[in-house]
């Protein structure tokens, strides 16, 4: 059945499998495993494999250790599943492979961990078209920042300063005048809900990797707690040094600083913004919590669609804007949630829930 089994995995186009006993070692290595990581040598373990070769994470910058290793996780008992690794080849070329392990126990009951089967699967083609679309998005998203925001602002600057100086114009150039501001205000209005629409779209787009969320998630809760500070907004971490999920980090990243940045903007000053978090063996959660207004019941689920705008604790109008709908997105391309609820004894809590290991989805057909 074993032979049957490797002699199908090995059929498989652009997947490989290897075998390391419980040090690490390599008990199965194929030819093609080596053309994969581009090696001449077969290596001896993990260890001689890094000596050889450095494997970098998703970004191609930074590169993994050897506890990192989807081999090394499995060894301590974990399921890695497509964990994303950059290969940099010596002629420069760049490879791009997906990486899930298992531990291989003994069937004794004792618990005894083995050794380990990794499954690598080349992703570099999907990977460098799922890069184009992004930059594509980035591109249009860009133009319509740069080539139609400034000489709508330009417009827009100079038809206010003419209604400022209080020219004695004609009543029909007055009426113009007031025709062309409001139709130039409108168009900068949809000029930037096409921009963020488009920005949400891109949300649902996830490509899960089995990775460290920290990595990316430190950088931008760094960035926001300097943003705060000039609010007079204390924004508290607290997240282990580790958290690990197999999830699009990046659009997971834009969620939390989503939710971050919008609790910072209801936040009084001298008051504090708390992110944690919460994880079983199925799922990880995401909370931020603020001392703002909150948001009424009756208008949490409304508020997580893009553009809505509620009422406020206490009066006014409370408008969360896109980052709530972003976030919703994000999580439901997961098969996840976000939930609003009440942070004693004021203000709101925005939880994100993710599967740890989100089921299969089909792509709708477009």
């Amino acid at each position: 059945m074993e032979r049957t089994a490797f002699a199908l995995l090995r059929s498989l186009k652009g997947t490989t499998v290897t075998v390391i006993d419980d040090h690490g070692r390599f008990e199965v290595f194929t030819r093609a495993s080596l053309d994969q990581l581009a090696l001449e040598d077969e290596p001896v373990d993990q260890a001689d494999l890094l000596r050889q070769r450095t494997l970098y994470a998703e970004d191609g910058v930074t590169p993994l250790t050897l506890d990192e290793l989807a081999g090394s996780r499995a060894l301590a008992g974990e399921v890695v599943e497509d964990m994303l690794v950059c290969v940099r080849a010596p002629d420069g070329s760049v490879r791009y492979q997906r990486v899930s392990a298992a531990p291989d126990v003994e069937d004794d009951g004792s618990g005894r961990i083995r050794g380990a089967v990794i499954l690598v699967r080349d992703v570099t083609d999907e990977h460098v078209l799922a890069l184009r679309e992004a930059d594509l998005r980035h591109r249009l998203i860009d133009v319509i920042n740069h080539q139609f925001r400034t000489p709508l602002s330009s417009i827009l600057g100079n038809i206010e300063l003419l209604e400022d100086m209080e020219v004695d114009l004609p009543p029909a150039a007055t009426t113009s005048l007031a025709r062309v501001l409001a139709a130039s205000r409108r168009l900068a209005e949809l000029t930037r809900e096409v921009s963020e629409l488009v920005d949400l779209e891109a949300a649902t787009h996830a490509t899960y990797t089995d990775a460290d969320l920290m990595h990316v998630l430190r950088p931008v809760l760094e960035a926001q707690q300097r943003g705060a500070r000039d609010r007079d907004v204390d924004v508290t971490v607290d997240l282990p040094p580790r958290l690990t999920a197999l999830v699009d980090r990046s659009l997971v990243a834009r969620a939390v600083g989503a939710l971050v940045e919008n609790a910072i903007t209801h936040a009084p000053a001298g008051s504090s913004v708390t992110v944690r978090h919460a994880r079983d063996e199925d799922t990880l959660q995401i909370i931020v919590e603020d001392h703002g207004p909150g948001i009424p019941v009756t208008d949490r689920e409304r508020l997580l669609a893009p553009f809505e705008v509620g009422s406020g604790v206490g009066g006014g109008v409370y408008g969360r804007g896109l980052g709530l709908a972003l976030a919703a997105t994000v999580a439901s391309a997961h098969g996840g949630r976000i939930e609003l609820g009440d942070h004693q004894p004021r203000g709101l809590r925005a939880t994100m829930s993710l599967p740890r290991r989100p089921a299969p989805r089909r792509t709708p057909r477009r």
